[in-house]
Order: C-alpha cells, then sequence, then structure tokens
C-alpha cells in the first residue's frame, strides 16, 4: 500500500517592508495635514506617464482610466483607485496614491466613474454609490487584454464603500476570488 505525500506547504508572500510615517511635528493632530495637501502642489517624478483608456462598460456608458504600467505588466500586481464623491481620477489624492504604488511595483488604474472627471459625453446614465459593474468590468477586460492576474482595488469616501462592495462580492463569486 502506498500513501500520497502531502503537497508542500505553501508560503505566504511577505510583505514589503515599510517604514512608519512621522508627519512634520507641525502638521500632526485634527486636519492640519488635509489642509497642507490641499494648498501645496505636489510633483512626482517617479510616476510614469498614464495611459488614458477608454472602456465600455455598459450600452451607452463608457469609462476613462488613466493606467500607469510597470515595464513587465504581466507580471506586477495591478491597484484599480476608485475616488469619492465628486472626485475624479486627476484628483490630487489618486495620484498620489498612484504613485506610492507605482513605486512599490504596481500597474496603477486610476478610474474615472461615470460623468467625473470631464467625461459626461462618454455616459448616458450616472455613477452611485453602488455601481460596482463598472469597475469589475474593467478589470475583467484588463485581465483579458493585458493577461492580468492580481487585482487590488483601494477607494476614497464614495470610492471606499465601492471597494467594500466589490470584496463582498468577490467572495461570493469564486470566478473574483482568485484576483
Amino acid at each position: 500500500m502506498t500513501t500520497a505525500a502531502a503537497p508542500p506547504p505553501t508560503t505566504p508572500l511577505a510583505a514589503p517592508e515599510l517604514s512608519a510615517y512621522v508627519p512634520h511635528p507641525r502638521w500632526t493632530g485634527g486636519h492640519w495635514m488635509t489642509i497642507y495637501t490641499w494648498a501645496r502642489r505636489r510633483r512626482f517624478a517617479r510616476l510614469a506617464e498614464p495611459e488614458a483608456r477608454v472602456f465600455d462598460v455598459a450600452p451607452e456608458a463608457r469609462v476613462l482610466a488613466h493606467i500607469h504600467w510597470q515595464r513587465h505588466r504581466q507580471d506586477a500586481p495591478t491597484l484599480l483607485a476608485l475616488h469619492g464623491l465628486e472626485g475624479s481620477s486627476t484628483a490630487h489624492y489618486m495620484i498620489g496614491l498612484a504613485d506610492k504604488a507605482y513605486a512599490r511595483g504596481f500597474n496603477v488604474v486610476r478610474l474615472n466613474q461615470r460623468n467625473c472627471g470631464g467625461t459626461e459625453t462618454l455616459s448616458a446614465g450616472l455613477y452611485h454609490s453602488g455601481l460596482t459593474h463598472d469597475p469589475l468590468t474593467v478589470m475583467r477586460e484588463l485581465a483579458a487584454t493585458e493577461g492580468l492576474t492580481r487585482f487590488g482595488v483601494v477607494g476614497y469616501s464614495l470610492g471606499g464603500n465601492l471597494t467594500l462592495k466589490l470584496a463582498g462580492e468577490a467572495g461570493a463569486d469564486p470566478a473574483l476570488a482568485r484576483w
């Protein structure tokens, strides 16, 4: 009688080493950093120029994304960033996030929701806080056309709501859970 050997244990990927963030003493507490970042122009020299790409997400509905590709895009994880209410892919917080994720090896997709960021002519309908169909369609198209296999989603405010709703939907759909 022979027994099958147990498969070797899988080792989880190590988290990247990140240094602790310590704000300048002048900007600690309350909302000072928020005010400071709104008033200060920043440059992101390490962030690659984005590719503007339009996705057909539904009949009479298209969305615009700005994508920062790593050199070997299929090997890199991809971060989909969703903006907040009345925001856009060009909001300072979206570009700052893209800069940080890109520097850590992610492809970054800054997605405009329907009718945001000057895209009013692309869609007949409006976005709302439960419209996960659009970002999901974008991820599926990128997986199919670019060979991407690993996605993360991050959102601010309304985009955070969409992110949580997507996570719940992914848990119920084995095809999405693999991402």
